[in-house]
């Protein structure tokens, strides 16, 4: 939230009163200003979003009476949200998994890239929320601060198979979170990258980020094809 007022006033000026700031203001910082940077259009949307959770916070406190940037619009197709991101293929995540020390670190990769999870997301899942006869998973979304059912990708089976059966021989507890090891440690990002480098990988761009937007790319392209082949029948 810090960063965000920083940004905010970077752009409207130190001491400026937020009830001082108009829709017009709000509309300039998205319009103007971060297009004049030349960001990406998820960074503006992103930007924006967090514009008006600031001045909705703002009218919570009745610091002003309504939100001068609610009508501010500015819409991404999900295609954008995930084109400036590395396309990371099975063949290479496959590989990357190959190259953790555990199996249970292979396993967290694998379920970030085909599960389209957040990095931190795993962490706060447990053993209890895998249904393996249903083949279904009841992970946790940050953003939707809730859990949302998803299948239990194929992909991610073996992985996942591979590493409950280590924590079942090394006697670890199959009752609590799936990734202990990962969650106690400070910086999984780094860790990853050193094993990848390790191995001979060369760490793409955007570590977790681009194995969450490489398995959206994918479901998108699954449901525009399932869309044409629709109207192709119908027509």
């Amino acid at each position: 939230f810090r960063r965000v007022l920083f940004r905010s006033t970077a752009f409207f000026g130190a001491g400026r009163l937020i009830g001082t700031i108009s829709h017009e203001d709000c509309r300039r910082f998205v319009f103007e200003f971060f297009k004049r940077l030349n960001y990406a259009p998820a960074t503006i949307e992103k930007r924006l979003k967090n514009l008006k959770q600031i001045m909705r916070y703002a009218v919570e406190q009745e610091w002003i009476g309504n939100s001068p940037a609610q009508k501010v619009k500015f819409k991404i197709a999900k295609e954008q949200k995930v084109a400036n991101k590395p396309y990371i293929s099975p063949d290479l995540i496959a590989l990357a998994c190959e190259a953790m020390p555990t199996e249970e670190w292979a396993c967290y990769l694998a379920w970030i890239r085909w599960l389209g999870a957040r990095a931190s997301e795993p962490l706060a899942d447990e053993w209890k929320h895998v249904d393996f006869t249903r083949k279904r998973v009841n992970r946790f979304d940050n953003k939707k601060d809730r859990r949302i059912q998803v299948p239990l990708a194929k992909q991610l089976a073996p992985y996942l198979l591979a590493w409950k059966a280590a924590a079942e021989v090394s006697g670890k507890p199959l009752s609590g979170p799936i990734f202990p090891s990962v969650k106690a440690h400070k910086h999984p990002w780094v860790f990853v990258r050193r094993q990848l480098k390790q191995a001979g990988i060369d760490p793409w761009k955007c570590l977790f980020t681009s194995l969450r937007a490489s398995r959206s790319r994918e479901l998108i392209d699954r449901k525009s094809t399932r869309l044409n082949s629709s109207h192709a029948n119908i027509s």
